[in-house]
């Protein structure tokens, strides 16, 4: 009896023991970071202190924060602007994610969140205020960079911004009291002047960090890759003001470079750099165009043009370069592929799909391959057609929506939900319908969004609910798209009562008089 107690003991104590032990072990963090909301406001324009507005493209549809990836490329995300509350999952397997959010359009906050972190992002007035929720860490340095823009300079922008961004220097330039300097004159003064308020900007920033009070070993790796950031951006900042001779100025920061690279030869281990630094794949995405030459293609249309680099030219010299390492190679051409994709209305569709499949063969990246396929919605064929789909998922081409019409002229408006200049031609379009409802007029908007949502979105925000509504579903694989040669938008073409192209690049709903003069021509009135 005694023996069969003490065992039955012995197996509590064993059982206690394997319980007590799982309680001690760590828990294993989701490969994610959270991002909280509350309130989120949109920085994608600015107004300049002259009255005139600048605006980032790239942050359509509120794709304002922008992190590396799980496959090391940097990826842009979106917050539901106007919301409430809006949460954004980014997933990572780094330690540390590097996040930025921008500002004021030219201008991006950085943030360093640990692997598992769940972040409130709250706003004062514009000023976004980051708090990690789920540890104990330092809050003022996790939110050090608007600091340095309230605190330090109480500025709107850093001097790091403002030495490098013309249109600030040129507002301010004109802002002066007569008698003022030439502007040439002026730009030397400021560019010393910024200078040494970059100094200041950087070294608030290291100190801040080196001297930071580590609470964890989380708090440690995100030490490093703060300075690490910083060194990248001391780097690409030195080599910029060495091109204006401001470089003998700058001995702090020179001095932290060089105690950083020292710091460097010590560790045995490589430093993966395009895993853990936005700056470093900036500089090397930079290298390209100053490594090797390459032509600018022009594209024209209504009221303008643009230039676009060959990517295709490009992408060729950095596979043939021995200047970069494999994964580097890999990191540019997957951009460069990106921007050949983006701009079909540069590149032809046998080009857009000849390189997908060389990159797909080189690196055998299922992937980052699948990603771009997805986004772009690639298909590995060519179709004749331009196919559309309606609000109400009625399938049709353009051959067949115009024959619908026969008898009517066509007024087509190719636009997206992410594109602010047919936004903004929206309210005249549907004016000029009412003006011209008891004309042979038929209104058809076809929109180059490559997904559903953003589509349907827009229509209901911005109550676009007059005129014919379609979306092109295959934009990036149809020659009837690559002959239209829709190289902008907003783009608008005329057919007559015939279903003819009349004119295929039309004057916009704003510009009525002209327009309706044109109407004119085709519905027989003079």
């Amino acid at each position: 009896m005694k023996h069969t107690s003490f065992l039955f003991l012995c197996l509590i104590i064993l059982s206690c023991s394997k319980e007590s032990t799982k309680e001690k072990l760590p828990e294993e963090k989701p490969n994610q970071v959270v991002l909280i909301f509350k309130n989120p406001h949109s920085h994608n324009s600015f107004k300049l202190k002259n009255g005139s507005s600048t605006y980032k493209p790239l942050a359509k549809n509120g794709k304002e924060i922008t992190a590396i990836d799980t496959n090391s490329v940097l990826e842009r995300y979106r917050f539901e602007i106007g919301a409430e509350s809006d949460t954004v999952i980014i997933p990572t397997k780094l330690e540390v994610l590097e996040v930025k959010l921008l500002y004021n359009a030219l201008d991006r906050l950085t943030y360093f969140f640990a692997k598992g972190d769940t972040v409130i992002i709250e706003y004062d007035g514009n000023k976004p205020h980051a708090t990690i929720l789920n540890r104990n860490t330092n809050n003022s340095l996790v939110n050090i960079e608007m600091k340095v823009r309230d605190s330090l300079f109480n500025s709107t922008f850093p001097p790091s911004v403002e030495i490098s961004n013309f249109m600030l220097m040129h507002t301010e330039w004109l802002e002066l009291e007569s008698p003022k300097p030439s502007f040439q004159e002026y730009e030397k003064t400021y560019q010393k002047k910024k200078t040494q308020d970059v100094d200041r900007e950087f070294m608030f920033l290291i100190n801040n960090f080196n001297n930071s009070q580590v609470y964890s070993k989380t708090d440690s790796l995100i030490k490093q890759a703060a300075l690490s950031e910083l060194y990248w951006k001391a780097k690409n900042y030195l080599k910029s003001i060495e091109t204006i001779g401001q470089l003998e100025q700058s001995t702090p920061i020179k001095q932290f470079v060089s105690t950083f690279e020292n710091n460097l030869k010590q560790k045995t281990n490589e430093i993966d750099w395009i895993e853990r630094s936005m700056a470093y794949q900036g500089i090397l995405h930079s290298s390209v165009f100053s490594e090797f030459d390459y032509e600018m293609i022009e594209r024209n249309g209504k009221g303008g043009g643009s230039r676009t680099p060959n990517y295709i030219a490009l992408y060729d010299s950095v596979g043939k370069s021995t200047l970069y390492s494999e994964k580097e190679k890999k990191n540019l051409q997957f951009n460069l592929l990106e921007q050949i994709l983006m701009n079909g209305n540069t590149f032809t569709i046998e080009d857009r799909l000849r390189y997908l499949t060389k990159f797909r063969n080189a690196f055998s990246d299922d992937a980052l391959t699948n990603k771009l396929i997805s986004k772009y919605n690639i298909k590995f064929e060519i179709d004749d057609a331009l196919e559309l789909i309606d609000t109400k998922g009625n399938k049709l081409n353009l051959k067949e929506l115009i024959a619908q019409h026969n008898g009517k002229a066509i007024y087509l408006d190719f636009w997206a939900s992410w594109c602010v200049p047919c936004i903004k031609e929206m309210p005249s379009s549907q004016s000029l319908q009412k003006t011209l409802a008891d004309q042979n007029i038929e209104f058809i908007y076809l929109s180059t969004d490559r997904k559903e949502k953003p589509w349907s979105e827009a229509i209901a925000k911005h109550q676009l609910n007059t005129g014919l509504h379609y979306r092109i579903t295959n934009a990036d694989n149809s020659k009837t798209m690559e002959e239209l040669a829709v190289q902008f938008i907003p783009r608008y073409m005329i057919f007559d009562k015939n279903g003819k192209l009349v004119n295929n690049d039309a004057p916009r709903p704003s510009e009525q008089e002209k327009l309706i003069q044109e109407f004119n021509r085709y519905l027989g009135q003079q």
